[in-house]
């Protein structure tokens, strides 16, 4: 039996958070939602796997069939200080991606953030582009044919 999955793009909580602060000035743009794809979901025996790379490079378990193709998520942090070093940038997942009704989960992890430059530029805005793997639950319950929302959190280290 084959079940179609689709989930889509993942909302950013704001406000984002600087160096352990909040950094109330800051805002965040979407240039490009993260979005891991549409697929076929062919069997949920064990986990299977989605994984977009901030260069928009995919892979995935030969179990998913996919649909549509997955995208890359590409944020501008705005309001910044212009000209800091960026130490380090750390994702988490507030909440995994469901459908509105329930039922299985996706869980996101093995995030990778990549600001375009070292640097936040000279506006104070800085490009990040967010890739990560996306994984069945592998309980062997069926994904309903819908779209999976979660959340994330983006904590933005500075050299101040």
């Amino acid at each position: 039996m084959n079940f179609g999955k689709k989930f889509l793009a993942l909302a950013l909580t704001l406000p984002v958070y600087i160096a352990g602060f909040n950094a109330w000035g800051a805002g965040v743009s979407v240039v490009t939602p993260m979005y891991f794809g549409h697929w076929i979901v062919t069997s949920n025996l064990t986990d299977y796997e989605v994984t977009v790379e901030p260069d928009g490079s995919v892979t995935s378990s030969p179990e998913l069939i996919e649909l549509a193709p997955p995208t890359v998520g590409v944020f501008d942090i705005t309001g910044l200080t212009p000209n800091l070093t960026v130490n380090q940038i750390t994702v988490s997942q507030n909440s995994p991606m469901q459908r509105g009704g329930g039922g299985e989960l996706w869980t996101l992890e093995d995030f990778v953030a990549e600001p375009d430059s070292p640097a936040v530029d000279g506006t104070g805005t800085l490009r990040v582009r967010l890739g990560g793997t996306a994984s069945t639950s592998g309980n062997g319950n069926l994904y309903h044919d819908d779209t999976y929302e979660g959340e994330l959190e983006l904590l933005i280290e500075l050299n101040l």
